[in-house]
């Protein structure tokens, strides 16, 4: 028998949930004092102030305001988090292509952060809404639809990339998912 994480009580135990409640509400109020002091000083060009002049608009609601802030620092800080430990376990994997990166790693960097973004993908799921009826795969999709793409599939799909279960950062032309597509890229 296996023991879950956390001992025989599990990691979701009542307590925690409720510290973990009480951090996140805690951590909102936060933002949301943030936001109201950014308000009140001159944002002009920067991209905090752009999303609460969308807010002042109309265009967002301080809900919104608040989530997205929350959304773009966890985001940011998860995705880079999650690369640098999955790619590099996946270049220790992978001794030839870590040799290859260190033997010239100002003109392999760019290439071989693409590639690993494509075989390490640390966004494995998007959710989107489907914006209209639409036919996809022999499948209809209903306008409001929710709808899961699995990057990580996407990423390895050999119609699109020769040999896509190997490593390779000097691959050419890596158009990955890692981030999505379209305007959230």
């Amino acid at each position: 028998m296996v023991e879950p994480i956390g001992g025989s009580r599990g990691i979701t135990n009542g307590a925690k949930v409720l510290a973990a409640a009480r951090a996140l509400r805690a951590f909102r109020t936060y933002i949301e004092s943030m936001a109201n002091q950014l308000r009140a000083e001159p944002r002009e060009g920067s991209f905090v102030g752009t999303l609460i002049d969308a807010e002042e608009d109309e265009r967002l609601t301080s809900e919104e305001l608040t989530s997205m802030f929350i959304g773009i620092l966890f985001a940011g800080h998860e995705t880079t988090t999650n690369l640098l430990s999955t790619g590099l376990l996946d270049l220790l994997r992978h001794p030839d292509q870590w040799q290859r990166l260190c033997a010239a790693p100002q003109a392999a960097a760019p290439s071989a952060v693409e590639e690993l973004l494509r075989y390490s993908n640390p966004v494995q799921t998007i959710n989107r809404v489907a914006l209209e009826d639409v036919e996809f795969a022999g499948s209809r999709i209903r306008k409001r639809q929710a709808v899961v793409g699995l990057l990580g599939a996407a990423n390895r799909d050999p119609t699109v990339f020769g040999d896509p279960d190997t490593l390779n950062i000097a691959r050419d032309d890596v158009q990955h998912l890692g981030f999505g597509h379209g305007l959230h890229f």
